[in-house]
């Protein structure tokens, strides 16, 4: 059953109305079995959603909850002086202050915010955290190689390593995101101006106000203060590192299982076959999958998993669509439509569009336009002939006298919904109406779409179809390219060798087929949101393959081999930490009621899996397979570590 309001009463009127009906339908009960009732308004889609983000909050705010929870777990200790867990608290906090400055500058200089933003804080998260714990390996391996050396050298010691590492990573996803401020969709752009500064912020945040309280918690332990309360001295002295002899800071059982058995397993020559063959295969699986991945958003994504709305939806989408037809719009801006010659035009591509396959035809098919209505209207008037050209159109004179004639007369109005007027009471643009035939589904209408717009294309004037989600391709491939670029240029700059800079576009194409591969598999459409999802993994993905590369850039005088190995020794136990921490901040949003929460969830945790098996497998047996020569012979033990850097400096004077 199908009620039409009258649009005389007034919006509270209606959303009384609408919402007394709504919850009527919801709470009947039918008397014959198999019977259910659900209910459909212009307000459910909205009631829904807003139902559901109300829901899903509580996860969001739980997840960065257990994110902190995780970071503080990664670095707290037994010992109550060598704990770091004020630490990890404070790299957190880090993250969150740069969502407040990127989100504050924007929305200052006036960048729209939209519900799409709210994605940004997961990327932020995930590359935040992983800078904190490449910042504090860093320090750590500093401190193992000079055990004696003042916090001044630990410092710069830090920075020549690690905070190069983020530097490359932070400078890439900036302009990475930069770029992706370019598309041509106001949503894309807007969200990747956001993320962009934020990431920016972060780094800032990170080498100034981390590092500073990295400083202090390090002079706290040498003060033998307890952490979380540093008031309290401990009596004990500091532990001091053991000489183990290998060439990495202890850090437990991650280094040694590194150390010991993976390193050794991925750098095998065997190994590094099977898993360049591998990637090479997922590449492949991606670029098919890209090719067939399914267009747009169904509604009932946005709904509650269970409502009865979705119940609905499901129906429409699933069944209805497949026996009955759906609009089309065919656009017509920034034309003089009351001129003949225009009319004609505008008529004929009309016709021809009729005359494909894909729409309904005949005199009982549903297709309308106002133009036609007008030139019938026109027919029917007494003055006709002054009205009408020979050929039969409106003449440019009486168009607007007569249309306004007809607009009165007609007591239906919803050809007022097919023309929009400017300041001068001129027709700025129109739409005809199309019926297309059994859509079968939201990538059917696609179909449609594209075949409209084929076919009206050779008509020269300003024709215009909906596009719908059939953009969303084009702006994969323009994103992901643009990024590409800006990957190539900014690791061209930093890292100096072309063939590093490859590796590393190699390494983020890699992501992205990956996680296309994945949503084709699991029946992930491409819309809007997930277009932004394959945005973030432009910046996930670079940031675990950089740091292990970039580490073994620094390590000079031995063969590749043993470079990979020192490499992943070095970073791969902060790598492995920050991948496991991000990943801990996802997992509640497994609980979601939402759908398009839950395509969040999969592609979320397919992107962070994705870039940590490209960071930690394809990248180091490429680097051995390639031979990269390293950028600058490596700076370990300083005869004057011991000496503060004021000391330093006044020895080279």
């Amino acid at each position: 059953m199908v009620y039409v309001l009258s649009p005389d009463i007034t919006q509270s009127q209606m959303d009384f109305w609408t919402d007394t009906a709504d919850r009527l339908i919801q709470t009947a009960q039918p008397s014959t079995k198999g019977l259910s009732f659900s209910s459909f308004c212009v307000k459910t889609v909205d009631n829904e959603s807003q139902a559901a983000a109300r829901q899903d909050i509580a996860l969001v705010a739980g997840a960065v909850i257990v994110l902190i929870f995780v970071c503080c777990g990664m670095l707290f200790r037994f010992h109550q002086v060598e704990s770091r867990a004020s630490l990890a608290a404070a790299g957190v906090l880090c993250v969150v202050l740069s969502m407040v400055m990127g989100f504050g500058f924007c929305m200052g200089i006036g960048v729209p915010f939209t519900p799409m933003q709210q994605l940004a804080p997961f990327i932020l998260l995930g590359i935040g955290v992983d800078d904190m714990f490449i910042l504090v390996r860093g320090m750590d391996e500093a401190k193992f190689q000079n055990p004696t050396a003042s916090l001044e050298f630990l410092f710069r010691r830090t920075m020549e390593t690690s905070g190069v590492s983020i530097t490359i990573t932070s400078i890439t996803n900036l302009v990475a995101f930069m770029l992706g401020a370019l598309s041509s969709l106001p949503a894309v752009r807007w969200f990747c101006m956001y993320s962009g500064v934020s990431i920016f912020c972060d780094y800032l945040l990170q080498i100034s106000f981390f590092m500073g309280v990295m400083v202090l918690n390090e002079r706290r332990m040498r003060s033998g203060k307890m952490d979380l309360m540093p008031w309290i001295r401990k009596s004990e002295p500091e532990k001091q590192p053991a000489d183990t002899g290998v060439d990495r800071a202890p850090e437990g059982y991650v280094s040694w299982f590194i150390d010991k058995y993976y390193a050794p397993f991925i750098l095998n020559p065997w190994t590094r076959r099977f898993l360049l063959v591998a990637f090479l295969a997922i590449a492949g699986g991606g670029i098919y999958a890209g090719m067939n991945l399914k267009l747009g958003l169904n509604v009932s994504g946005l709904t509650r998993k269970g409502s009865k709305a979705q119940e609905y939806l499901k129906i429409r989408e699933n069944d209805y669509l497949e026996q009955t037809a759906g609009p089309l719009g065919m656009y017509f801006l920034n034309i003089d439509v009351s001129d003949p010659e225009i009319q004609q035009k505008m008529l004929l591509s009309w016709e021809i569009a009729k005359q494909d396959g894909r729409y309904l035809s005949g005199p009982d098919s549903p297709q309308h336009n106002w133009l036609t209505k007008l030139i019938d209207f026109a027919k029917a008037h007494e003055d006709s002939k002054n009205i009408l050209t020979k050929f039969g159109f409106v003449r440019q004179d009486r168009f607007y006298s007569i249309l306004e004639e007809m607009l009165e007369v007609l007591v239906n109005k919803i050809w007022m919904q097919d023309m929009k007027f400017d300041e001068m009471g001129m027709i700025s643009s129109s739409r005809f109406g199309l019926m297309q035939r059994p859509l079968g589904g939201v990538s059917s209408k696609q179909e449609m779409i594209d075949g409209a717009s084929a076919v009206t294309r050779a008509i020269e004037q300003d024709v215009f179809h909906e596009e719908g989600d059939g953009i969303l391709k084009r702006e994969v491939l323009v994103n992901v390219s643009l990024a590409g670029a800006g990957v190539v240029l900014v690791n061209l700059v930093l890292l100096i060798h072309p063939l590093a800079a490859l590796l590393m576009v190699s390494a983020v194409v890699l992501v992205e087929l990956g996680l296309v591969l994945v949503m084709w598999f699991v029946g992930v459409h491409l819309h809007i949101v997930t277009l932004l999802l394959v945005i973030m993994a432009l910046g996930l993905g670079v940031d675990y393959p950089v740091h292990i590369l970039h580490r073994f850039l620094t390590i000079d005088g031995e063969s590749s081999t043993r470079r990979a190995h020192r490499a992943l020794v070095n970073v791969g136990p902060a790598v492995g930490i920050g991948f496991v921490t991000t990943l801990s901040g996802f997992i509640l949003l497994a609980g979601t009621k939402s759908e398009l929460f839950g395509t969040l969830f999969v592609m979320l945790v397919t992107t962070v899996c994705l870039a940590f098996a490209v960071g930690t497998l394809y990248i180091p047996a490429m680097m051995v397979m390639t031979n990269l020569p390293p950028l600058l012979s490596e700076v370990e033990n300083y005869e004057t570590a011991d000496r503060s850097l004021d000391d330093i400096e006044a020895s080279r004077g």
